[in-house]
Parts: structure tokens; sequence; C-alpha cells
């Protein structure tokens, strides 16, 4: 269903030096969306719920596409 309010979008992210960066791929529109209408809140919930400590055990896509962003 379509809105014009306020959606929950599950996204991945990184909390760095106080920025709160979005990752996302090419084929995402939320980059775009978030331009268009930058007023947003946000609801974090801890990585290592969904992921582990352990880097090794993640799935390789992520471990992969962290240093394309600069992370490491």
């Amino acid at each position: 269903m379509a809105t014009d309010g306020p959606t929950v979008r599950p996204i991945w992210y990184l909390w760095e030096d106080g920025a709160f960066w979005i990752l996302s791929g090419s084929w995402s529109r939320l980059p775009a969306l978030v331009r268009e209408r930058p007023r947003i809140a946000l609801s974090v919930d801890v990585c290592e719920r969904y992921l582990g400590a352990d880097e090794e055990r993640w799935d390789p896509r992520f471990r992969e596409y962290l240093p394309l962003l600069g992370v490491s």
C-alpha cells in the first residue's frame, strides 16, 4: 500500500563519528527519497542481533560491501 506519510524500512546502517550512514546499493530508491524529503526518524537496533559478533560468519556480500564504503 502506498502512503504519503511515515513508513518503516529496515536498512543496514553505520553510525560513525556522529554521522548516520544509510548502507544501500545503486538499485535503492531510498537515498533519492531522503533527498526529496529529508525529514526522517530513525529507529536503531543492534547489528549483532542479526549478524553476530564474529565477522567471519557474516554474509560475504555484507563483508565485501563495507570496504566500498570506506569502512574497515
